[in-house]
């Protein structure tokens, strides 16, 4: 099919795709089934998840919500079990804003780590990523798992070690004027 990445000038003047992105290769050799391919926000580039074209997927936990986006159509599918996982882009929010707002778990990959050949770009030299997204953390292991060979072996090795965070440092910015029930929270 064409990749219209949520736009009608795309849809009607692209040709179809010769084939499939290169992030889609393990799937498509372990014979995952492919349930369709969901909207987004037009090329990308809105966090509402809203589609003027192809229409605006719902937010799941309530009508009056924006689904979020850009990967609105995914975070949706997965949290209407309509898909045990889905795959988003993420750019600057993309997954993890649609996840958020519907309620499911989405992951921002490494910068580089998932392949982008074939993916619509934004900034594919500095931001773009590939993602999955899934109703819990176990599933979203599994689509990780598709995107990147062996990761399920690695995530189970490390549940394995009992890592601890007791040794993190986590930095934390101040922003003069930030109402200080939002820091509270924060902190």
């Amino acid at each position: 099919g064409v990749t219209t990445a949520g736009s009608e000038f795309l849809a009607k003047h692209s040709p179809p795709a010769k084939r499939d992105a290169k992030c889609l290769e393990i799937a498509s050799q372990r014979g995952v089934q492919f349930v369709g391919k969901t909207n987004l926000s037009e090329l990308a580039v809105a966090v509402s998840g809203m589609n003027a074209y192809y229409g605006n997927p719902r937010n799941p936990l309530r009508d009056s919500l924006i689904p979020g986006g850009s990967s609105s159509g995914s975070a949706v599918a997965v949290a209407n079990e309509e898909a045990d996982v889905a795959l988003g882009t993420d750019t600057a929010g993309s997954i993890r804003i649609p996840a958020a707002d519907c309620g499911v778990v989405g992951l921002k990959t490494t910068f580089g780590l998932v392949p982008l050949k074939g993916v619509y770009p934004i900034a594919p030299t500095q931001l773009d990523t590939v993602g999955p997204m899934a109703k819990d953390i176990a599933r979203t292991v599994l689509g990780m798992d598709l995107l990147e060979s062996g990761f399920l072996n690695r995530y189970h090795q490390a549940v394995a070690a009992k890592p601890s965070a007791k040794d993190i440092l986590v930095g934390r910015l101040y922003i003069e004027g930030t109402d200080p029930k939002v820091d509270r929270a924060v902190d």
